[in-house]
């Protein structure tokens, strides 16, 4: 229909419409706009534009209606996927849906064990036939409008990890240089260290792992009334020494679950160390002695632990170790290097991502 004309608008607009029906404006009151709209055609005018806007109208609920039972079925397919998935820990889902109805065509969930990784289960679903089906715009993540195949892995089965590490240690040694420590009159709690690297780990089953990394080591001791190993002219001292260290701890876990993230497991690890810098300051009878330097390309120490720990969905583990075996090289006076009856231990902290 051609517009209506500046005078017929001004003209219609003055006239009063009668009656009206959900069909629009049905006729005028009297003869003369009668007249005025045999000439203008306000009534064919107003109808039109009455069902113009009553057809945006619907148009627009028809398209909110279509988003919202769209987002129905979509929350329906990711609850499905979720159940499944929760069934087990160990799974793989493969679906294939209609990317313009998201009606899932094909359903399975594979079930992987530890130690058989050909043992699986199929679960077919096929759409039902009272599904409602939609067809809304095509998605701009999703190319192909019928079918879209999609792959859901378990985070479960990431088997690489890497991460920060940070330990206290406690220690008490058997010699410090030529004096022994160990049995000196007055042995007070004064050893620690601290630890500070990055880790790598790999899981060979989904709750035991193999973890290394590169840690630093500063090493903090005070010995009192401590006795000499050799026969000289004093027999007591008081030492008081900082070292750095450098250490690759090669460690085995072996975990059992409580729950779906929290596991409790065991460590058998082996810390191999390279002494670098130390600061020594020996109290003797009758004069004062300091003795710092680098420490030479032979010494080496050798540490064995075993240790109790806990682990929170592979990203969080906190474990008490302690000293099972100790041994220093380019030294001819003790082959075991630290105390193993439970007063050598470190408490350390795992973060992995």
């Amino acid at each position: 229909m051609p517009p209506m004309i500046n005078e017929c608008i001004e003209l219609c607009g003055s006239c009063v419409v009668s009656d009206s029906s959900e069909n629009g404006p049905n006729q005028f009151e009297n003869e003369f706009c009668q007249k005025i709209d045999n000439s203008c055609k306000c009534i064919d005018h107003a109808k039109n534009a009455y069902q113009v806007q009553q057809k945006a109208k619907m148009d627009s609920i028809a398209r909110i209606e279509a988003k919202v039972v769209r987002l129905e079925r979509a929350m329906i397919l990711v609850d499905s996927l979720q159940t499944l998935c929760n069934e087990t820990i160990n799974c793989v889902l493969h679906f294939t849906y209609g990317n313009s109805t998201l009606t899932i065509f094909d359903l399975q969930k594979r079930i992987y064990m530890d130690n058989d990784s050909s043992a699986y289960s199929n679960l077919i679903a096929k759409p039902s036939n009272s599904a409602l089906l939609i067809s809304p715009k095509e998605s701009p993540l999703v190319k192909d409008s019928t079918k879209q195949t999609f792959v859901e892995k378990n985070k479960s089965n990431r088997l690489f990890y890497f991460g920060f590490s940070l330990a206290f240690e406690h220690f008490l040694e058997d010699y410090v240089g030529d004096i022994d420590v160990m049995n000196s009159d007055e042995v007070i709690d004064q050893q620690f260290g601290l630890n500070l690297g990055f880790l790598l780990r790999w899981y060979f089953y989904r709750w035991g792992s193999f973890q290394t990394g590169l840690n630093a080591i500063f090493h903090y001791a005070y010995y009192d009334e401590a006795y000499s190993n050799t026969d000289i002219l004093f027999n007591e001292a008081t030492i008081e020494y900082y070292n750095l260290m450098v250490e690759i701890p090669l460690e085995f876990r072996f975990g059992f679950p409580i729950g779906r993230v929290i596991s409790p497991y065991v460590s058998i690890s082996t810390h191999i160390r390279k002494p670098i810098y130390a600061w020594i300051m020996y109290d003797y009878d009758y004069n004062d002695d300091k003795k710092n330097g680098a420490y030479t390309e032979d010494d080496w120490e050798f540490m064995e632990y075993i240790g109790l720990g806990l682990e929170i969905s592979r990203h969080v583990s906190l474990q008490w170790q302690f000293a099972i075996f100790a041994a220093r090289t380019n030294v001819d006076f003790a082959t075991m290097a630290y105390d193993t009856n439970l007063k050598t231990w470190r408490i350390n902290a795992d973060f992995a991502f």
